[in-house]
């Protein structure tokens, strides 16, 4: 009989990675990296001067510029908008009925903010764990720790 999969996801400014993860035998997690994205806004916008967000009415004419330090905010929550289309999408693919994201503490608010109808499926942890490999995701406290909780809801009683 195979075991259902557990899903989490690792996401910061720059990657996300999604896992599938299976219990074996010693009560522990064997951990898949099955999807990536990385973030193709950062270092969008020329650095050290006005970004042009909106156009008059003619090719050459600027309505207004963000000014300096705004276009790094602007990437990440354009990444994070582009994480939240990309899970819906691997959700549906894998059929996954719960997922366990955890994202550094500086995206989270973001990526909170872009959720929406998704983050009934999911439960959102702080946690930095996005350059971590599988089998150092698999031992980790708080990764152990959500997946036993997810194991714990979906396995039938009896």
């Amino acid at each position: 009989m195979t075991q259902k999969a557990h899903w989490i996801v690792t996401a910061d400014e720059r990657h996300t990675h999604l896992y599938s993860c299976q219990k074996v035998a010693g009560a522990r997690w064997h951990i898949d990296q099955r999807k990536t994205l990385e973030n193709r806004w950062e270092n969008y916008h020329e650095h050290h001067r006005p970004y042009s967000l909106g156009r008059g009415p003619s090719a050459n004419a600027a309505q207004h510029f963000a000014s300096l330090g705004h276009e790094v905010e602007e990437e990440h929550r354009r990444f994070a908008r582009e994480v939240s289309d990309w899970l819906t999408h691997a959700i549906k693919e894998f059929g996954v009925e719960h997922i366990s994201i955890f994202a550094a503490s500086r995206f989270l608010g973001l990526l909170r903010q872009e959720l929406g109808d998704l983050s009934k499926q999911a439960d959102l942890h702080e946690g930095e764990l996005t350059q971590l490999r599988s089998h150092e995701l698999s031992t980790h406290p708080a990764i152990v720790n959500a997946l036993e909780s997810q194991a714990g809801t979906h396995q039938p009683s009896g």
